[in-house]
Formats: structure tokens, sequence, C-alpha cells
């Protein structure tokens, strides 16, 4: 899915499902998570 360590995401739509970006605008994708996937990602800010 391109979910790694150190990647970059960013959150387009919170609720279920959970909308996320990854990578750059022009490489990256977007992809739908369940609730109980997306409570389990940790993320810090750039």
């Amino acid at each position: 899915m391109g979910l790694r360590p150190e990647c970059e995401l960013r959150v387009c739509k919170m609720g279920e499902p959970c909308i996320v970006s990854i990578g750059s605008k022009a490489g990256g994708c977007r992809i739908a998570l369940a609730k109980r996937l997306a409570d389990h990602l940790h993320v810090r800010p750039c």
C-alpha cells in the first residue's frame, strides 16, 4: 500500500473510511482505511 515507517502522508478525510494521501503530489496516491486500521497510525508533524 505504500505505508512504511517514515513515509509522508496527509489526512484528506477523517471518519469512516479515513482517506489518506501517500507520497508526493505527482507520484502519490490516495487510499481509504478502515477505522480499526487508521486508529493504529501514529503521525508526527513535519
